[in-house]
């Protein structure tokens, strides 16, 4: 079975102040252990860069557990938060953008 998950679960670290590093894998290395029983072999993680994903932690987590990881690839917060301003200044309009970012993948995928 495999289940989709959001946000890291016990495996993000919004508040690095508070963050607990030895705790928190523990954490997760529990509730991941905790799924096999119920049939889950694998997980697809869908949290990506600047939503708080650790893919060093979760490699740590996952070597202690009996099932499968599967990590996101997606970066759209960085591409919002730094790839865009880059290119606005760089001089690349909107309407280039709009022309990367739509167009042309309406284009690929249609």
């Amino acid at each position: 079975m495999l289940v989709a998950h959001s946000y890291g679960g016990a495996m993000i670290t919004n508040c690095l102040q508070l963050w607990q590093e030895d705790e928190r894998v523990a954490d997760a290395v529990r509730r991941l252990t905790a799924l096999k029983p119920a049939g889950v072999d694998t997980i697809a993680d869908s949290t990506v860069i600047g939503l708080g994903r650790d893919v060093a932690r979760v490699a740590k987590a996952n070597a202690l557990v009996g099932i499968n990881i599967i990590a996101a690839t997606g970066i759209y917060t960085h591409i919002r938060d730094a790839v865009l301003p880059a290119l606005r200044q760089a001089g690349v309009t909107d309407e280039q953008l709009g022309t990367m970012l739509i167009d042309n993948p309406r284009r690929y995928f249609t």
